[in-house]
């Protein structure tokens, strides 16, 4: 039989004594850890998404992500993803609303319910969804058409890896009107109505005697243009830019004058002397007999009623 001596069982009735406070102390860096990671997902006040900006979170790149869909026609069950809550003719339907993680786990998200992990409100007055959640989520909200108009026009942007064929040649349907690289080419009604661009407003104009579904084309050929814009909007105030094809409009925007250069298509000089500007929508350029590559840097005006 083995013994212990006294010296040595005093030893470790020492060590015993010496591991507590060590196990302790370990077992409480564990539960901060653990408290601090809760933390960094939990959001202790709602975080309000601006409608104009809806859009750009369909990565799921956030912590808190939102996707809006709008119907295409009346009842036909067919939503596409868009940039912006529609203003109106719409009305937002919650059934269809799903969330889920990252790992694409189911998570319940109740409405105007603040008493739970994940909630949402949306205010019909201004279009403005504010999504809560304790933990990383996305979630697609669905808007559906309110009624059958009496004239439907349909904005049609040449995309070779567009949806809709007219005359040979590829478009997609655009929420706003081309702001740059783009030109009114014809308009075509379903029914005999007219469609017409005013060349002093930039409106379209359809003049119609009975119901009817319109189209207005614009086409582009961007390879072989004089003027070539690139043109990079924030997502968020202070935030980065991404290349985008068309402005929206409903989003107030600056033009960043110290980013915004334009260059001659077969010099890599930048011309100091011709500028953008921006204003309603629109980018334009001073009168000019150069061929340029201009990019346009839009930033979020946070000052902007």
């Amino acid at each position: 039989m083995t013994r212990i001596n006294t010296k040595s069982k005093k030893s470790i009735i020492k060590n015993k004594f010496f591991m507590f406070p060590i196990m302790f102390l370990a077992i409480l860096i564990l539960i901060c850890g653990i408290q601090s990671a809760y933390a960094y997902y939990y959001k202790e006040d709602s975080l309000p998404i601006l409608s104009s900006l809806v859009g750009d979170f369909d990565l799921g790149d956030g912590d808190i992500n939102i996707i809006i869909f709008k119907e295409t026609t009346v009842d036909s069950e067919e939503f596409v993803k868009t940039y912006a809550i529609p203003a109106v003719g719409y009305s937002f339907n919650q059934n269809r609303t799903t969330c889920q993680s990252p790992s694409h786990q189911k998570v319940i998200c109740e409405k105007d319910n603040p008493n739970v992990d994940c909630h949402y409100t949306y205010n019909e007055d201004t279009k403005d969804i504010e999504l809560t959640s304790n933990q990383k989520v996305t979630c697609k909200f669905y808007f559906e058409k309110d009624y059958n108009n009496d004239i439907e026009l349909y904005i049609m942007m040449q995309d070779t890896n567009g949806t809709h064929s007219h005359k040979d040649k590829m478009y997609r349907n655009v929420d706003n009107i081309p702001a740059y690289g783009f030109t009114f080419s014809e308009g075509e009604c379903e029914n005999g109505s007219t469609v017409e661009l005013d060349p002093e407003t930039g409106k379209i104009k359809v003049t119609s005697s009975q119901k009817d579904i319109c189209y207005a084309y614009y086409d582009g050929n961007l390879q072989n243009a004089d003027i070539i814009m690139n043109v990079y909007a924030q997502k968020v105030v202070g935030g980065e830019y991404t290349k985008i094809n068309t402005i929206n409009t409903s989003k107030k925007y600056k033009l960043n004058d110290e980013q915004t250069k334009c260059k001659k298509q077969d010099e890599n000089q930048t011309l100091s002397e011709i500028k953008p500007t921006y204003s309603g929508g629109f980018i334009e350029l001073p009168e000019t007999t150069e061929k340029l590559i201009c990019d346009a840097y839009l930033d979020i005006d946070s000052g902007a009623e």
